[in-house]
């Protein structure tokens, strides 16, 4: 038997009597009913005259089919509880609750209740059993006592509620803030040196949230003018309220982190708030402008989030902000900033921050004496250096950022003895000199520069222009000796004359000599900033883009800048020149600040020299410096003419540049020559170009201009010598390493061979060639094996600074930076972390690590071997010996790092490519491109599929409605296309789909990717055009997706037009096939021998490392042609 409580019939009791079941419910009842709610006790008291009910229903069997339905009738037990006048009935079975209102029939509608209950909840057969009565049932209400004592303790269990409901509230405060933050208390303690010069700061600072009203502070200041210096000092001094207030460091991006939903951030943001305000807890940003970073009523708007407890004094935040982020953001944020007490954070003073440094150092020699040290006496060149130079940042941050580059430049160096360096003011002048750019010789000032040795520097490049040479000069030296004026730029030129005669040139001597290399000249061609938006554009900038020269300046501060043909600017341009020239310093339209003080200004002009062109600059003039003296006064007027009086007052100095005479268009030329055998081609293959006097002057006499100067000629010497000595080259191969090239002209000259300069007679000729009257013959010098040897090394040399370069350039750092990254994920994180990540995230993280390690490993294990064979090589070459092996075994351990460096940026996994191949013009380039790829694919385990454009044969499982046949393998594609002619390639091939899987498929294939051109010299039409596209990246490409738009667009059905065959001779192409086998990269402007062709694919990572590392391995910027002069 069971016994059941009518509120409760999840409490059953069972026995075999009657009196034994109600006595066990009655007693477990007792129990119960004294641990529960006391507004629960009364569901188990029922009202006098509730009463037990049977009620017979007919039911309805919805459950059998139409034909054979039938009803059934059930007797319920159904409990009957007045309530006044109506009536509440229980139906037990169904626990189903009904109300009878009063005058209605109440068995008739418990009835109808029940009908419609069953009725909804389509009462099947199983389920009807259940509501089988049962053989014999009884309410009874029996009496049960039970014990309380609610009155007795009500209040002190609500106290003790309240206290636990507190803690637990307190604790997950805590848990939440230790979860979006971090707590420093402890960050008070951690042993930093004292924090000078900031006392008022510091006090302020404690006053403001020491009190009982709770204060938000910002500290403002220029960055590293040591605001977060203030709060460690506040928790290196905490005393009095501040000693047990909890202290948390936060930041936007820490709050923000994972709420990605409709409103988490607001909620996480008010469970923050709430937490600091329950814990009574200062939180900390180190950069307040975090909570400004969306826009005014947006999702990342935290600030208006957390303003009502700012407003209401409920929370204590200190943040620090630049004065030029508060300024921007108060004007959208007037509410919050008006909560906020400010603490003006000013930069400390040299003297200060040298005292700070001196502190700094024997601090840190006392907590870390295995680390480098700073030499006492190397403090203040270090501050000076700062403050001369670092004007973007402020005391003391720069110099103790500064400090700490040196320490980590030196980490893991000792002395002789073994201690760690100290590290003196050389190291600190040399590190400089590094990170800024700045030569060696204008920071020491026991480092002499000679004003005649300048000068001569000069000279040896610029021709013929004494009084620009002079100027800039005497401008170096007045940085040396620090007399340069103060509030403005180092020196502010104006170059004025014909175009061609060596204006932009000192320009590029100046940045060569400061910095050797031209490149770090701020060049800006003034002529693409003739309208008021593109001045704009250069100077001031936008809200969320720097101006281009404000930009450049603030990343260069000690530069040299050329702002050529400065006449055709819009003269918004000179407005805004005004306040550089005059005073140092511009801003920009975000209220940044750049200063000009370290700044070589240098402009260019044209203007007067087409009214004032000279006859010849070989004529002879009776008075040179009369001639002048006039020419300078004729470009003074016409500057004056030009520009505004008070623009021209500010140039520091107009200098004119002369026509040269014959001597120095003579001397040009012979610099020019010079620059040319400079060249890579020439130098890396042993090669000594040599050219006669009588035909170095008969070029410079046909390629100089009156009109175009210097420019003229160096063009002139590029068509009339280079590329004719190039072609006989080319002809001779791997024979003219070592070789020495003569240029004589027969109709200037008897003797048509050079002088030798005294190194003996010439070796053997390997021929030569005439080009008009230029004779150009290379012969084998009499030291050949000893200059093919010093090819060699110089080969072996020039592989070592690739190789070494290689692991220096970006993909390469980032991968060494992911490695560092996950070495601090697996094996410096604490233990319990560690225990916290998935075991697949650690197998996964572990697998990265050991895949990237590898690869470093394999490069650098490359690089080494490269390095060992260059010291191999130069002791052979001291012994005699042979070094062709080393420079072979050089030269594949290069094809390795390329291969290597390939791997590294595009990535080895396997992925998927459809591309589209097109013929343009000629079938045959279809089976020029696809043979070879088939080939190559297959050597490389890429698997193929091919579509071919209208292929539809009977027997085919493929909708003839898609526009492209069914997949072919690439056995028979190869088949087709071998057995193809002309007639059927042009009218069966006229496009295939190509779809390709296989390790780094959509990195390699990407290159390939546009139009691409072969030369023969066999028809009439000497080219060939394939075009290359990309359509999806899925393998295999099936029916369905042929048809879906989304997948491959427009290219469904047809194939895409051709590019008109007037059009495919001007359109730019990725890959040029030569018709003497070699290839040509136009966009990098790499040529790549036959032998490269002849195995394209087996190559390609040759190839592609030429692309994408090749010019950052040489040093020089992709894009940049093999071999091209510099600037």
């Amino acid at each position: 038997m069971y016994a059941r409580p009518l509120a409760d019939p999840s409490i059953v009791a069972r026995a075999t009597r009657p009196e034994d079941v109600i006595a066990a419910q009655v007693k477990y009842l007792g129990y119960h009913l004294g641990k529960i709610q006391a507004d629960r006790i009364a569901d188990f008291i029922y009202p006098e005259g509730t009463a037990l009910r049977h009620v017979e229903v007919l039911i309805e069997r919805a459950d059998l089919p139409r034909r054979i339905r039938i009803e059934s009738t059930l007797e319920l037990p159904c409990v009957v509880i007045p309530d006044g006048a109506a009536f509440w009935v229980l139906v037990v079975p169904l626990a189903h609750m009904l109300y009878v209102r009063p005058g209605e029939d109440l068995d008739r509608k418990i009835v109808d209740e029940i009908k419609r209950a069953t009725a909804a909840r389509e009462i099947r057969g199983p389920d009807l059993l259940a509501l089988l009565p049962g053989e014999h049932e009884e309410l009874v209400t029996p009496e049960v006592s039970t014990s309380r004592g609610d009155r007795a303790d009500a209040a002190g269990r609500a106290e003790k509620r309240r206290a636990r409901e507190g803690a637990k509230a307190l604790a997950d405060a805590r848990k939440l803030l230790a979860k979006v933050a971090t707590d420093v208390r402890q960050e008070g303690a951690r042993l930093r040196p004292t924090v000078l010069g900031r006392d008022r700061e510091i006090g302020a600072l404690r006053a403001a949230l020491a009190g009982r009203e709770r204060l938000s502070v910002a500290l403002i200041g220029p960055e590293m003018s040591g605001k977060t210096a203030i709060f460690d000092g506040l928790l290196q001094a905490r005393a009095g309220p501040l000693k047990d207030r909890p202290i948390y460091a936060t930041s936007g991006a820490q709050l923000v982190a994972g709420q990605s939903g409709f409103g988490q951030l607001e909620e996480r943001i008010d469970q923050v708030m709430r937490a600091v305000e329950l814990v009574d807890a200062i939180l900390y940003f180190d950069d307040l402008g975090d909570l400004f970073a969306g826009h005014t009523g947006g999702i990342e708007d935290m600030a208006a989030i957390m303003r009502p407890y700012l407003d209401e004094g409920r929370v204590r935040i200190v943040g620090e902000l630049t004065p030029e982020h508060a300024e921007q953001y108060e004007k959208r944020h007037v509410g919050f900033f008006s909560c906020l007490h400010r603490i003006a954070v000013e930069p400390l003073t040299e003297e200060t921050t040298l005292e700070i440094l001196i502190d700094r150092i024997a601090h840190d020699r006392r907590r870390e004496p295995e680390r480098p040290s700073l030499a006492p006496e190397a403090a203040a060149p270090l501050v000076e250096l700062a403050r001369r130079y670092l004007s973007y940042e402020s005391f003391p941050g720069k110099a103790v950022r500064l400090y700490d580059e040196l320490r980590a430049i030196h980490e893991g160096e000792v002395a002789d003895d073994g201690a760690p360096v100290t590290i003196g003011a050389a190291a600190v002048y040399n590190a400089f000199s590094i990170r800024s750019g700045i030569p060696t010789f204008l920071l020491r000032d026991e480092r002499a520069m000679k004003f005649e040795a300048v000068v001569e520097a000069f000279r040896r490049r610029v021709i013929g222009q004494e009084e620009a040479i002079v100027r800039v000069a005497e401008t170096l030296c007045a940085v040396k000796a620090g007399l340069q004026p103060p509030g403005k730029p180092l020196s502010t030129f104006l170059f004025v004359g014909p175009t061609g005669v060596g204006k932009t040139e000192v320009a590029k001597t100046l940045a060569r000599f400061l910095f050797g290399d031209v490149g770090r000249l701020l060049r800006f061609d003034m002529s693409e900033y003739m309208d008021p938006l593109a001045a704009e554009r250069l100077i001031r900038g936008t809200q969320r883009d720097d101006g281009e020269l404000t930009r450049k300046v603030r990343q260069q501060p000690f530069c040299v800048v050329l702002l050529d043909e400065i006449e055709k600017a819009h003269p918004a341009v000179f407005d805004l020149l005004l306040q550089v020239c005059g005073e140092g310093r511009l801003s920009d339209a975000r209220g940044k600040t750049t200063y000009f003080h370290n700044a070589i200004i240098i402009m260019t002009s044209n203007l007067g020299a087409a009214h004032r062109r000279p006859r010849s600059g070989f004529r002879v003039d009776g008075d040179r410096a009369q001639a002048a003296a006039a020419e300078h006064r004729h470009y003074v007027e016409r500057v004056d003419a030009h520009f505004r009086p008070e623009f021209v007052n500010r140039l520091d100095r107009i200098i004119s540049f002369r026509s040269l005479s014959a001597a120095e268009i003579g001397e040009v030329a012979r610099v020019s020559l010079a620059r040319i055998r400079e060249r890579a081609g020439l130098v890396n293959r042993g090669i000594d170009l040599r050219v006669s006097d009588a035909v170095l002057a008969r070029l410079a006499r046909d390629g100089y201009s009156d009109t175009y100067g210097a420019r003229a000629l160096r063009r002139h010497l590029e068509d009339a010598l280079v590329t004719p000595v190039a072609t006989v080259l080319a002809r001779f191969g791997s024979l003219a390493v070592g070789a020495s090239v003569h240029v004589t002209d027969d109709e200037l000259e008897d003797d048509a061979r050079v002088d030798d300069g005294g190194d003996g007679e010439l070796g053997a000729s390997l021929g030569g060639h005439r080009f008009g009257p230029l004779m150009i013959m290379v012969y084998r010098r009499p030291n050949a094996q000893t200059q093919g040897s010093t090819y060699g090394l110089q080969r072996i040399a020039s592989l070592r600074r690739m190789a070494r370069s290689c692991l220096t350039t970006g993909p390469i750092e980032e991968m060494q930076d992911r490695v560092d990254y996950l070495v601090a994920e697996l094996a410096t994180a604490p233990s319990a972390e560690r225990q916290r990540l998935p075991p697949a995230d650690v197998a996964r993280l572990t697998a990265e690590h050991a895949r990237l390690a590898e690869r470093l490993r394999e490069l650098r294990e490359e690089v080494r071997g490269i390095e060992i064979a260059e010291d191999l090589a130069m002791a052979a070459l001291f012994e005699g010996e042979e070094l062709e092996p080393y420079r072979t075994e050089a030269e594949a351990a290069f094809l390795r790092i390329e291969r290597a460096m390939v791997r590294a940026i595009l990535g080895a996994a396997s992925g998927a490519l459809t591309i589209l191949v097109q013929p343009q013009d000629d079938p045959r380039a279809l089976v020029r491109w696809l043979l070879p790829f088939l080939d190559g694919a297959e050597a490389r385990g890429w698997q193929c599929l091919a579509h071919i454009y209208d292929d539809h044969r009977d027997g085919d499982e493929w909708p003839e409605s898609v526009g492209w046949g069914p997949p072919r393998p690439p056995a028979e594609l190869r088949e087709r296309l071998e057995e193809a002619d002309e007639a059927t390639l042009a009218k069966a091939f006229r496009g295939v789909i190509l779809c390709v899987q296989g390790p780094g498929v959509p990195g390699y294939l990407s290159y390939e990717m546009g139009l691409q051109r072969w030369e023969s010299i066999e028809d009439d039409d000497p080219l060939m055009h394939l075009q290359l596209s990309t359509i999806a990246t899925v393998f295999p490409l099936t029916a369905a997706l042929l048809t879906t738009p989304a997948v491959v667009q427009a290219k469904t059905f047809a194939l895409p037009r051709r590019i008109p065959r007037e059009q495919l001779a001007r359109t730019d192409v990725v890959r040029l096939f030569r018709s003497d086998g070699s290839l040509y990269l136009p966009t990098e402007r790499r040529e790549f021998e036959d032998w490269v062709v002849n195995d394209y694919w087996a190559e390609l990572e040759h190839i592609l490392f030429e692309q994408i590392a090749g010019p950052l391995a040489r040093g020089e910027n992709p894009g940049s042609g093999l071999g091209a002069e510099g600037g």
